[in-house]
C-alpha cells in the first residue's frame, strides 16, 4: 500500500467534489468521488442607528456589523433587518467580507411611533455553509416619539396698500423640524383689522 497526502489551501465556502483515481502498471484502475463541505463562520454584531431619538416618519439608517470569523473571504452575504419580530421585514442588504474582518450592512427605515426592537440576521435563508449560526442574529432597541413640534413661519414680504384695495399680497416661509408641513392640511389664517379669512397654501415641507 502507498499513502499520499494532498493539501488544498484557500478554499472558499461551499460544497466541493473531490475525485481520486488509482492506476497500476497494467493500466487497471479504480476511482471514487466524494463531496466535502467547506464552512465559513459569519457573525452579526452591534446594530447602530443614525438617529437614536427619532420622531415618527423620520428616515433612520440602521446598520449592523457583519463579521467573517473564517479564513477566506465570503462574498454576497445576505443581511436582513426586521421590526419587532422576524416576520416584519424592514429591508435587505448584501455585503462581502474579507477573512477576519467586518463590514457594515445597512438599510433605511421610516420610523413608526412607539418602542421597537430592530433585529438583524446574517444569512437568514441559510444559503451559506456557516459553522456556527448561533451568532448570526443581533438586535437593538429604539424609541420613536410622536411629532408634537408645531410648524413655524417667517414673513418674507408685506407691502402697504391703498385704501379700499381688494388685494393684500404677502409671502411667508413655513418650517417644520418635526415630520414636516402636510401639503394637504396646511392653511394660512390671517386677521388684519376688519379683514380676516383663511387660505389653502401650497406649502413644501
Amino acid at each position: 500500500s502507498v499513502a499520499a497526502n494532498i493539501s488544498a489551501v484557500g478554499l472558499a465556502e461551499g460544497s466541493r467534489q473531490w475525485s481520486i483515481r488509482c492506476t497500476d502498471g497494467f493500466g487497471l484502475g479504480t476511482s471514487e468521488a466524494r463531496i466535502i463541505n467547506v464552512f465559513t463562520d459569519l457573525a452579526a454584531e452591534a446594530i447602530e442607528f443614525s438617529d437614536d431619538t427619532p420622531l415618527e416618519a423620520d428616515t433612520v439608517n440602521v446598520k449592523a456589523l457583519v463579521r467573517n470569523l473564517g479564513s477566506v473571504q465570503t462574498n454576497n452575504i445576505k443581511v436582513s433587518f426586521f421590526l419587532d419580530n422576524e416576520s416584519t421585514l424592514i429591508g435587505t442588504a448584501f455585503v462581502s467580507v474579507a477573512a477576519g474582518s467586518g463590514q457594515n450592512a445597512s438599510v433605511n427605515w421610516i420610523a413608526v411611533t412607539g418602542n421597537h426592537t430592530i433585529i438583524s440576521v446574517v444569512d437568514p435563508n441559510q444559503a451559506k455553509l456557516d459553522l456556527d449560526r448561533a451568532n448570526n442574529g443581533v438586535n437593538n432597541s429604539i424609541s420613536v416619539a410622536l411629532d408634537q413640534i408645531p410648524p413655524t413661519f417667517s414673513a418674507l414680504s408685506l407691502s402697504d396698500i391703498r385704501e379700499n384695495s381688494s388685494n393684500v399680497r404677502f409671502g411667508v416661509n413655513v418650517f417644520d423640524i418635526g415630520v414636516g408641513v402636510d401639503r394637504n392640511s396646511a392653511r394660512l389664517f390671517f386677521n388684519v383689522s376688519s379683514l380676516s379669512g383663511n387660505k389653502s397654501m401650497p406649502f413644501v415641507s
